[in-house]
């Protein structure tokens, strides 16, 4: 209720939540405190006064404990913070796999990826691919750093729109990719199917790819970004020849 009196607005999911005392619940806070977050950008001001820091945490929770889910609603989170209000994760399992997924994606943070980085869906697709690394015992290298640098500013450069030619199959096979990816990242982020073509396509490309894969990324972003600067340039001269002249012809 003090809450309430603060705000102008009806209380969400999670403040609604935040009520109940929860074992789940105190580890997803503790988890949105983290300074991993702060680095990331991934989280607003907004998202903190409101709570939305804690409720995308409760969601990396349930991903390193049961995998992919949809959350296109709160039910899940709900029954969590239900089914776990008196314990959870007590043995720090879930809890030191998260810690250690967080490394893996420090190691593919840099001024090239921070801002797709920072974006909560695909944070949450990163987490996918690094839980998957680490149940398969799979330390990244820097070959998978390498390629996930390249997918990120290949994925920057492409739009929806783009028709791209390809000169073979394997080019083609990885455009196709892309463009997965990004579809799944431009409507119904947190769909259960949504979310495990990004993880699917991001893992194919960064972990079982090969030197290939890289000349391929190379050459898709070339053609992307030739593009890109065509479909500007078409922009510049379609407003140059709209310009209506005011002078005076007399």
């Amino acid at each position: 209720f003090y809450r309430l009196n603060l705000t102008n607005y009806n209380l969400n999911q999670q403040e609604k939540r935040n009520s109940k005392d929860s074992a789940f619940g105190d580890q997803c806070e503790a988890l949105s405190s983290l300074e991993f977050w702060k680095t990331k950008k991934v989280f607003s001001a907004t998202d903190a006064k409101r709570m939305k820091d804690v409720e995308y945490c409760c969601s990396i929770y349930i991903l390193a404990n049961e995998g992919i889910v949809d959350q296109t609603n709160g039910k899940k989170i709900n029954d969590y913070y239900d089914d776990y209000a008196e314990r959870f994760d007590e043995n720090d399992l879930l809890k030191n796999k998260i810690s250690k997924a967080m490394d893996i994606i420090e190691a593919l943070t840099d001024k090239s990826t921070i801002q797709f980085v920072s974006k909560k869906a695909q944070m949450y697709t990163l987490f996918c691919v690094a839980f998957k690394l680490l149940d398969l015992n799979i330390t990244p290298n820097s070959d998978i750093l390498e390629r996930f640098k390249l997918f990120v500013i290949a994925y920057n450069s492409f739009r929806n729109e783009f028709m791209i030619e390809c000169e073979d199959e394997q080019q083609n096979i990885i455009y196709e990719r892309i463009k997965k990816y990004k579809l799944a990242s431009s409507e119904g982020i947190n769909k259960v199917g949504n979310r495990s073509i990004r993880f699917q396509e991001l893992y194919e490309i960064c972990v079982n790819g090969d030197d290939t894969t890289k000349k391929i990324l190379r050459i898709l972003t070339k053609k992307f970004e030739d593009k890109l600067k065509l479909k500007e340039s078409q922009i510049d001269i379609f407003e140059q020849d709209d310009l209506v002249d005011f002078s005076d012809d007399n």
